[in-house]
């Protein structure tokens, strides 16, 4: 497995309703990045509160 972060490769704007535009960031690997303050809004939008959402801390990636 390769030690080096991805990088952007691309970024662009997908609107997802009339009043919601979010950015999309696509990285080398190929994952799709939403930024967190897009994320937020879009949350917003749909009425999902975020206050109580917590980062998932048991994720670890394995090393060689």
């Amino acid at each position: 497995m390769s030690k080096e972060l991805p990088t952007v490769v691309a970024e662009n704007f997908m609107t997802i309703a009339p009043d919601l535009t979010i950015k999309v960031v696509v990285l080398s690997n190929g994952q799709r990045v939403i930024p967190e303050e897009d994320m937020k809004q879009a949350c917003a939008w749909l009425g999902v509160d975020l206050s109580s959402a917590e980062a998932d801390v048991s994720f670890q990636e394995k090393s060689q």
